[in-house]
C-alpha cells in the first residue's frame, strides 16, 4: 500500500479569519452588591464570536445561601444553571447548541454574556471566562 502524504511541511493552524481567544472577568460583589433578580452583564460580544466553551471559578464564597445562571438574552441559562456562589467551587460548560453548532454557540448578532442571581450577593467574588473563537474577520 501507498501512504499519500498531503502535509506538504509543517502543519500550520488555520489563521484567518478563526482565531482563539479567552475572555476573563472577576465579579466582586464586595464592590457590586446585587439583589434577587439581577442581571449582571459580563461580556459583550460582537457578531461572528463563537463560544466554545464557559467556566467559573469561585474566589470568596458568599456567606449565605446564594446562586447565579450564566447565560445570555436567548437562555439565561445557557452556559451555568444554579451556580453555587456559598462554596469554594469550579465549573465548566461544554455547550452543544445542536444544528448547525454541534459544539457552542456561534452569535449570528451582537450578544451579551449575563449573570442573573437568584440570590442577592454582596460578599461573593467569582472568575468567569468565555474559552471563544472569532468565526469572522472582523470579530478581533
Amino acid at each position: 500500500m501507498a501512504t499519500i502524504d498531503l502535509t506538504q511541511g509543517k502543519s500550520v493552524p488555520y489563521a484567518a479569519p478563526a482565531r482563539v481567544f479567552v475572555l476573563r472577568k472577576r465579579v466582586d460583589f464586595s464592590q457590586h452588591n446585587a439583589g434577587a433578580g439581577d442581571t449582571v452583564s459580563l461580556f459583550d460580544l460582537p457578531a461572528g464570536t463563537w463560544v466554545l466553551g464557559a467556566g467559573w471559578k469561585v474566589a470568596t464564597v458568599e456567606g449565605a445561601a446564594c446562586t447565579a445562571d450564566l447565560g445570555d438574552s436567548g437562555s439565561v441559562t445557557q452556559f451555568g444553571s444554579n451556580i453555587d456562589l456559598n462554596a469554594a467551587s469550579h465549573g465548566m460548560s461544554a455547550l452543544v447548541e445542536g444544528t448547525p453548532n454541534t459544539m457552542g454557540k456561534l452569535y449570528t448578532s451582537d450578544g451579551t454574556v449575563l449573570m442573573t442571581m437568584d440570590n442577592a450577593a454582596s460578599s461573593a467574588v467569582v472568575d468567569v471566562a468565555l474559552l471563544c473563537c472569532a468565526y469572522t474577520a472582523d470579530v478581533i
